[in-house]
């Protein structure tokens, strides 16, 4: 195909425990020199369609808490927040949202 890597998106049918509380049903990632670009945006909006077709009525999205652009993203797309839990993998807390896409 060709083209241009600029990031990458995964969207989770289902979540065991780790991936409820750390993870979510979507993790994305931008490359770094095509951020703040507004790909982060339409990565999610892209994201939060294939969740609705994919039937999943309520999206479980974090981030780290340093991660100010991805809070952003989140919010802009509707991402309502539930909690702030510690993380021992990494030791930055996580965000947790969700969005409701019913």
């Amino acid at each position: 195909m060709g083209g241009e890597y600029i990031g990458r998106v995964s969207v989770r049918a289902r979540l065991n425990e780790h991936l409820l509380q750390i993870g979510g049903h979507i993790g994305y990632n931008i490359r770094p020199s095509k951020r703040g670009k507004g790909y982060g945006n339409k990565l999610l909006e892209l994201a939060l369609l294939k969740a609705k077709e994919m039937e999943i009525e309520k999206v479980r999205i974090t981030c780290d808490v340093d991660n100010v652009a991805s809070r952003k993203i989140i919010e802009k797309n509707r991402g309502v927040l539930d909690s702030e839990i510690p993380n021992s993998e990494t030791g930055v807390g996580k965000l947790r949202y969700w969005i409701d896409i019913s």
